[in-house]
Order: structure tokens, then sequence, then C-alpha cells
């Protein structure tokens, strides 16, 4: 959920977990603020069960700044959920608390990020008015797995326009909410395209071709699949370009001969047979699975490239502070640690769902 502070001042902001208070932060909203926006993780917020009694800030409360025009976004990285949020402030002469903002009631241009990852059908419903939308979650086109994709928009209140979305698997739906809204998304039911690729024989490894030549692959009814050898300068369908271009001079027809059909494949693979598959090193061939499972958990190749290169893998961005990720980047590409990438610009509303994909989902062995 994403939030905007008006007005500059103080924020307690109470964390539920069911009915039950699990823990507080503080959102202070502040023009001198250096920081934009802010992430805060409910979970992490909620997590050892404290049940303040004041409404002054203690040494030990998470507190985040936030400049006036920046957004506060909310989620939960980790565990079944069921947290809600409920922010409140001062009274004008100091006698008591008025909520501002409450989790559970959304409020007018309030934002309700849905964003699964796993494919099928969704509903989306906004219970206090009961009008009721479709979300369809598609797999990502062979050869398109890397492709960064900005979250579709849309408007939930009176009812959900537009009626259905249709998206790709980790892009997610923005809906801005035009009257008080309490958004609930449901899975539905799986793809009819999914059962049917359950009932699919095993496409079975091509031999590795020499150096310098490619090699075609196909999967059932499916006859797009080309790998080729960086050096010709072609586009595969299913490892996208700047993959093979890290693999160096090294053979990109290998990754083929041991099953590799998509970056999720390339994701489950054991670093050892891709270097031995590639005529990598360990580390770089170890560095290219990384980047593959970050880009499975909705990084897009550039993010999880920098990442990987900072030495962050799926396993320590879960739980980790997506603030602290993105300031890493920036202070790494600022510094010369990290190459530059033409109108790359890396944000919080990516880092964000990625650490909760991270944390939600887990990661490979």
């Amino acid at each position: 959920m994403l939030h905007r502070f008006d007005e500059p001042g103080t924020y307690q902001c109470r964390v539920f977990r069911g009915e039950r208070l699990a823990g507080r932060c503080f959102v202070v909203v502040d023009p001198d603020a250096g920081a934009s926006d802010a992430t805060v993780d409910l979970a992490e917020v909620g997590h050892d069960g404290s049940t303040p009694s004041t409404g002054a800030i203690e040494a030990d409360d998470p507190t985040y700044r936030v400049h006036p025009n920046g957004v506060v976004i909310f989620h939960v990285s980790r565990g079944p959920g069921s947290y809600h949020v409920v922010a409140s402030r001062p009274r004008d002469g100091g006698e008591g608390f008025e909520t501002v903002f409450d989790s559970t009631s959304l409020g007018t241009d309030d934002v309700f990020l849905a964003r699964p990852v796993r494919p099928g059908r969704y509903t989306v419903t906004n219970a206090h008015s009961n009008a009721e939308g479709e979300l369809v979650v598609t797999r990502p086109e062979e050869g398109d797995l890397f492709t960064p994709r900005v979250p579709v928009s849309a408007t939930i209140g009176g009812a959900v326009d537009p009626e259905r979305v249709e998206t790709v698997a980790a892009q997610g739906v923005a809906y801005r909410v035009e009257r008080r809204a309490r958004v609930v998304v449901e899975h539905e039911a799986d793809l009819e395209s999914d059962r049917e690729d359950e009932n699919r024989e095993p496409v079975r490894p091509r031999p590795r071709p020499r150096p310098g030549r490619s090699i075609v692959g196909r999967r059932p009814s499916d006859d797009r699949f080309t790998l080729v050898h960086p050096e010709i300068g072609e586009r595969s369908d299913a490892i996208p370009v700047d993959v093979i271009e890290s693999i160096g001079e090294a053979n990109a027809g290998g990754l083929a001969s041991v099953g590799v059909r998509s970056v999720a494949d390339l994701a489950r693979m054991n670093p050892a047979s891709v270097a031995r598959a590639i005529d990598a090193s360990p580390e770089r061939a170890s560095r290219l699975v990384e980047t593959a499972r970050l880009v499975t958990l909705g990084a897009s190749s550039t993010t999880a490239d920098l990442l990987t290169r900072l030495g962050e893998t799926g396993r320590t961005i879960a739980g980790a502070d997506p603030e602290n990720l993105l300031k890493r980047i920036r202070t790494g590409i600022a510094e010369g640690e990290l190459p530059e990438s033409d109108g790359f610009d890396p944000a919080i509303s990516e880092l964000g769902p990625l650490v909760a994909n991270a944390n939600r989902f887990g990661v490979h062995d």
C-alpha cells in the first residue's frame, strides 16, 4: 500500500496482526528530509509483539523520515500476513490522537499494489462496496523474461475499472482508490494453459554444439526457441541477449546442452554444471545463476545484475532493508564500483516487492 502524508509532523503507526497490537513505528514528515520515499515492513515492525503504551517516540522505536511530496510504502515481507496498520497524530490542542490512515479502509488517492507471482485468475474486491474485478496473471513469453514491466494502472471504489486486467507474473496492478476501499485479492483458479503444461512430455537436452555454432531446440508446440553463440549477434527468444553477453566468449549454446530453456530453468541450475556447460569460471557461473534467481523473484535484469555484483543473492535479500539495498546500488554507481546503465534509475518501488517475494516465495537451494 502507498500513502502520502501531506502535512509535516510526527505520525504514530500502530501495527496489528489480526486484532492484536503487535508493534509500532513512527513516520516523521519533514520538508528537510533527505529521502523522498520510505518503506515500512509490517512484519519486521510487528515481529516482537510489543505493545507500546504511550504516543511518544522511544529509543527502540523504528522511525522513518520522509519528504511531504514522498510516499510511504507499507508491505509485508514474510509470514502468513494478516497485518494492518493504523496511523495517527496528536489532535490540535494535544488531547488524544486522530486517525489519518487505516490500511483496512483506504482513502481517496491511496494506492494498493497487487503483485501476484503465481499465474492464474484472481478476484479483486472492494469489501466496502462489493465492487469486484478480475485479475489474470500469465506467464512471461519466452525471451521476454528479463524485461522490466511497469505495473498496470486501475482504479477501485464504487467499481473496479477496468473490470478485467491481464498482467504478467510479478508485473503487478496499482489500484488507485477513488473512494473508501478495503481491497481483497484472492486466487480463484490456475490458468488452463498451466494445467496443460503439467501433462507435456519433458524436453530432452540437446547435444552441445561446437564453439561458434548455433543450436536450436524446441518445446512441444513451440518452435521459437533459438540459442546462439554471442559472437553471432542474433537475439535469442529464450535467453535474453544481455544474459548471453554476460557469458563472455563462452559458447552460450552450452546452456541448452544441460536442459536450460528459460531463465527459470537457469535459476534452478547448479552453478558448477553451468560453469562446465559454458566454459566459465565458477564465480561467473554462480553470479549468472543468482542473477536469474533474482529475476524470477521480480527484479529487472539490470537490478538483478547490480545486486549480484554487490554480492547479494536471493537468500541475502530475504529480510533485507530495501532502502539500504537502494542506497548501496546508487553509491556503487556513483563511486564507479558498479557500471552505469543508460536511462536506468533504481527505485524503491521495485526493491520493496523484490524483498517481499524473496521472503514469501523462498529461493532455490
